[in-house]
């Protein structure tokens, strides 16, 4: 066997679904309950904190948000199902809070530094409960008034509100994530897959979008930086529902499914579904 280290990023904001992926992803690997999904070769380091949280995980419990200080890094080393090929994959969990960080503060660790500089692919996880902008139509009326000459009632007005960077737009802060990643790759590019988590909240929506069409349509700024620089990211969107549904409205159904691994769906570009959470792992490093 070849044994090719491929480090892979992971950026999501706070909420993001980061840690939830990983126990699915963690499980998945193992059960081998899922038809041509990565398989697991082993592992560098403590499996502890993969442990706990694939216990909770398959419990259908809530999984605490990783917090800045309890950061882990998992470096795993995947198989191919078929081919005779392993590869070391670096996946730093850190939490969503130092992610926001290097937008408010403008620092990084030093670690997430390096390992970006040393990674062929990523992933950018995003939850479907965004904050957005203000639009300017929405201002319409107000510069229409002014315009004219007109008065302003203020009298429903809020005082004004201070600017707080933690408070911007979802794809604003993802947006200048990128560029942080991109300043760091320089010349060179990677595979980036876009995982929208929770993915069952978006299915409820009556309009089906594939993933790619509801980022657009959700977060047009990050749709159109991506396709800008699709030299800098290669990218591909995934929908993910790691858990399957809502822990508090879903329990019941989610309990009743006897194989946890069955309560995963992943959909691609076609609406495509499958229960292979590796499926964005097996893409970002060439394997499909």
């Amino acid at each position: 066997m070849s044994n090719a280290a491929i480090n892979q990023f992971m950026i999501g904001l706070p909420g993001a679904g980061k840690t939830t992926f990983l126990a699915a992803l963690w499980h998945v690997l193992f059960s081998g309950k899922i038809e041509g999904s990565l398989l697991f070769s082993h592992l560098e380091g403590d499996d502890t904190y993969l442990n706990k949280i694939q216990d909770t995980w398959i419990d259908t419990k809530q999984l605490e948000r990783t917090q800045i200080g309890m950061e882990q890094s998992v470096s795993i080393t995947l198989k191919h199902p078929t081919l005779e090929v392993t590869t070391n994959v670096l996946i730093p969990d850190l939490s969503g809070e130092s992610f926001e960080q290097q937008w408010t503060d403008r620092i990084a660790d030093k670690y997430y530094y390096e390992n970006i500089q040393k990674s062929q692919g990523g992933l950018l996880l995003i939850h479907p409960d965004v904050r957005k902008e203000s639009l300017i139509s929405e201002a319409a009326p107000l510069i229409e008034t002014i315009s004219t000459g007109g008065d302003i009632d203020d009298t429903d007005r809020d005082d004004p509100v201070q600017w707080d960077a933690a408070k911007s737009p979802t794809q604003v802060q993802l947006v200048d994530l990128l560029q942080f990643v991109q300043t760091l790759l320089g010349q060179r590019g990677v595979r980036l897959a876009v995982v929208i988590s929770a993915w069952d909240l978006v299915q409820k929506d009556s309009q089906n979008h594939p993933p790619e069409k509801w980022v657009e349509n959700s977060l047009p700024l990050l749709h159109q930086y991506l396709t800008t620089n699709s030299n800098t990211f290669e990218h591909k969107y995934y929908g993910i529902s790691a858990q399957g549904g809502d822990i508090n409205s879903d329990l019941e159904s989610l309990q009743q499914i006897i194989e946890p691994s069955e309560r995963i769906e992943v959909v691609t570009d076609g609406l495509k579904s499958s229960h292979d959470i590796t499926l964005p792992l097996r893409w970002t490093m060439g394997w499909e």
